[in-house]
């Protein structure tokens, strides 16, 4: 079944299509990386782009997923908005890669590489 707007799936639906597009992310970069081993790396990089972009669109609708869960009042035009935009995708890929390594790096050893990390998030997403 295909949708046009997000506002038109339900709960059930998004938790499904999150399995489908990190299932799709998965599989775009296994193909970019069997290319940048053949040394075709504009093509492998246009594959892990789209794999980021997968990750982004999981990110988004697991926020939406959740919101829905919540009994949040949902703005759907911004969540549809977002789906189809190619750079909100890449920057939620990244801030959710970057809030990851935040996570990682809580040790007090590693103090400087937390505030390269925030740096890098505010950056690219404020």
């Amino acid at each position: 079944m295909k949708y046009d707007k997000l506002d038109q799936i339900n709960s059930d639906e998004i938790a499904t299509g999150i399995k489908i597009v990190l299932d799709n992310a998965r599989e775009l970069f296994s193909d970019g990386d069997i290319l940048y081993k053949e040394k075709r790396f504009a093509r492998a990089y246009t594959l892990f782009q789209f794999a980021i972009e997968e990750i982004g669109k999981s990110r988004l609708l697991y926020s939406l997923l959740m919101a829905i869960r919540n009994g949040e009042k949902i703005n759907y035009n911004n969540y549809n908005k977002e789906f189809t935009s190619h750079q909100k995708k890449s920057k939620g890929a990244i801030v959710f890669e970057i809030i990851s390594l935040l996570l990682m790096f809580k040790h007090e050893k590693v103090k400087r590489k937390r505030a390269t990390i925030k740096k890098a998030y505010r950056s690219c997403y404020l």
